[in-house]
């Protein structure tokens, strides 16, 4: 019995002997993490060499090929160094050779600098600007910017196998991107789940999120992983894809019709009325109308008189006046902003003077006729209150060129052929033109323009002595040859 005992005691000193050493030889290790008890993460098989890492609820992917390993979203800096560890373990002689961000938000980027040693960093090009932007706000030491970026898609092959990035950025998360494996037909695609009900889902911009479902559904895909883990049949984005084509469709046709948004359509929800009612306004207040319309116009021009009458003694009329003329433009409108181009064509002002006689028709009085004509070119900026409604008003502002004429003609009073050849000057200007431009359509292409243009340009001249300011007031229709929504 006490030699038993004696055995049985040196068996547990020798455990607690051991235990000890073997925690000794863990802390003198570099780099190893402390020992908690629990993995901060897990490693899960999705399919054929692809696994997902999942840290609470934050995931990434693992791809494993025969030259290495490609990492979607390292997440935070503790899993990312139990990953390196474990990828040591199961993957030996297989180093993390790419490392992809999709999102630049600590949680989910921190850890990639755990493998800088081994592997390129990619990301979409807003990934560097988002996480300078954020720096000063503190939490983002661990995140370093990538070595890589790219604009709407990027080709990775590593091992003979070929890894798609697509950007689906959004306004929350302008580098957002989904990962694409042809050879597993998987979709790695952030947060939020694509297949969450519609309830659930809080505001969100419906075109943008119908662009991202739009990119995913044109892969030749059958399986979606969520940054949080979720696994789901690709058949399940249908039900979303409909709702939110039924919203867009909605919410674009009352902006085609330049009205607002019914109180029919409003109620006409699928869902929750606060939910449908909330996307609504969202994709309601994102639609833009693009629209290239002609104009043809009738124009009345009244040009400033000069001071060509200072310098006569007898009676003097000088420039000044109105003329009717027909002129046209183009304009492009872009939901409040937009560009005309217009001109105004072959508007002229007279004016005469009377003479005493002279020693070249003595003893007849003459006239002196003057006349300026011109020609306006402009390019105008446009902003626009209220657009796609029924009736808009528009205030335009940009550069003239005033291509003029001068004549002056002599003309003996009593009818005979002058005596003096008419002296023609020719000038271009260029000019400051403002305007404002009220619109009321009849229909969804058609409609009645009323501009009124104000021109500022040095075109007084000693020839015709015309001043510096021209009003021009028109009345015309203005017809939409092309029309669509962005």
């Amino acid at each position: 019995m006490i030699i038993r005992r004696l055995s049985a005691g040196l068996t547990l000193v020798t455990v607690l002997i051991l235990a000890a050493l073997s925690t000794q030889a863990a802390a003198a290790q570099p780099g190893a993490l402390p020992q908690t008890g629990s993995s901060p993460a897990s490693l899960v098989p999705l399919r054929g060499n692809l696994y997902r890492v999942q840290a609470g609820s934050e995931s990434g992917v693992l791809l494993v090929t025969p030259d290495g390993i490609l990492l979607v979203d390292p997440l935070g800096t503790a899993v990312a160094h139990w990953l390196k560890a474990e990828v040591a373990v199961r993957f030996p002689g297989r180093a993390i050779r790419h490392v992809v961000h999709t999102d630049h938000r600590p949680a989910r980027a921190g850890g990639a600098m755990v493998f800088r040693d081994t592997a390129v960093r990619v990301a979409h090009a807003a990934f560097n600007s988002e996480l300078e932007a954020r720096r000063a706000s503190g939490g983002y030491d661990d995140v370093a910017s990538v070595d890589l970026v790219y604009r709407r898609s990027h080709v990775i092959t590593l091992g003979g196998i070929r890894v798609e990035l697509l950007h689906i950025g959004d306004a929350a998360v302008p580098e957002r991107t989904a990962v694409y494996f042809p050879s597993e037909r998987t979709m790695f695609a952030s947060y939020p789940p694509l297949t969450a009900p519609m309830d659930s889902w809080g505001p969100v911009e419906p075109s943008e999120l119908l662009r991202r479902v739009q990119t995913i559904g044109r892969a030749d895909v059958d399986q979606l992983v969520s940054n949080r883990g979720e696994t789901n049949r690709i058949g399940e984005l249908q039900p979303l894809r409909g709702y939110l084509e039924r919203v867009l469709e909605t919410a674009r046709g009352a902006r085609l019709a330049r009205r607002a948004l019914s109180a029919q359509e409003l109620a006409a929800a699928p869902v929750a009325q606060g939910v449908w009612r909330t996307h609504l306004d969202s994709a309601f207040a994102a639609t833009r109308v693009r629209s290239l319309e002609l104009m043809g116009l009738g124009f009345a021009n009244y040009v400033q008189r000069g001071d060509l009458c200072g310098n006569y003694s007898a009676p003097c009329q000088g420039a000044g006046g109105t003329a009717l003329r027909v002129g046209g433009g183009l304009r492009y409108l872009h939901g409040r902003f937009g560009a005309v181009a217009e001109v105004l064509p072959g508007h002229s002002v007279t004016g005469y003077a009377q003479t005493f006689p002279s020693s070249i028709l003595p003893p007849n009085r003459e006239q002196t006729h003057f006349e300026h004509r011109e020609t306006a070119v402009g390019v105008l900026f446009r902003y626009e209150f209220k657009p796609d409604r029924s009736f808009t008003l528009g205030v335009l502002a940009g550069p003239a060129v005033l291509v003029s004429e001068g004549i002056r003609r002599r003309v003996p009073a009593d009818g005979r052929p002058p005596g003096v050849a008419p002296v023609v000057r020719q000038s271009n200007q260029i000019g400051l033109a403002l305007g404002v431009e009220p619109t009321w359509y009849v229909g969804r292409r058609v409609g009645v323009v009323a501009p009124v243009r104000l021109i500022r340009a040095n075109r007084s001249t000693p020839l015709t002595g015309v001043g510096s300011f021209s009003v021009h007031a028109g009345l015309g229709l203005v017809v939409a040859v092309r029309r669509g929504i962005s």
